[in-house]
Parts: structure tokens; C-alpha cells; sequence
């Protein structure tokens, strides 16, 4: 399954969208392992099909099983139906 991952911009919460994974099946845990490869390893998964190497509580990933997203969060996930409801949840915050 391609698990499509963006960026949402702390300051002007724009998303930007950066590439995807590669998996099996969705963890969320596993995506955001995968997108902080650059902790564990000095090679970049091969699943991992973005420029991604270190990433914070602006990681976002789609569920395509679900068809829901996955906003990280400093502990858990934020799951909403749609990147907008994603935008309106950080904006809050």
C-alpha cells in the first residue's frame, strides 16, 4: 500500500505534500520510525520514497485502508477524515 505522508507548516499551516511509504500495512508509529530513519541508521529506507529524515509533531500520514489521516501529535495521533479537518485541529491548538 502507498501511505502518502505532507508536512504541515507550523507558522502559516500550509501543507506540503512529501512523498510517500511504501508498506504492508499502516502504523502509524512504524510511518513516523521510517521518517526519523536519520536517528537510527545512515541509510534511508528503501520504502521510504521522500526527502524526509527527521520529523516532529507536523508529520502527516494517510490511511488509504481507513481513509483517514494521522497528525503527530508530542504524544498519540490526531485522526481526522480530511487533511482540511487536520488544518482546523493545529490551528486550534
Amino acid at each position: 500500500m502507498k501511505i502518502k505522508i505532507w508536512e504541515l507548516s507550523p507558522r502559516n499551516f500550509e501543507l506540503e505534500e512529501k512523498g510517500y511509504i511504501e508498506a504492508e500495512e499502516f502504523h502509524a508509529d512504524n510511518c513516523w520510525h521510517l521518517c526519523n530513519w536519520d536517528c537510527w541508521t545512515d541509510e534511508k529506507p528503501e520504502n521510504l520514497h521522500s526527502d524526509l529524515y527527521v520529523v516532529n509533531s507536523d508529520v502527516i500520514f494517510y490511511n488509504p485502508k481507513e481513509n483517514k489521516y494521522y497528525l503527530a501529535l508530542s504524544v498519540g495521533w490526531c485522526i481526522k477524515d480530511t487533511l482540511e479537518e487536520i488544518v482546523e485541529y493545529r490551528m486550534k491548538k
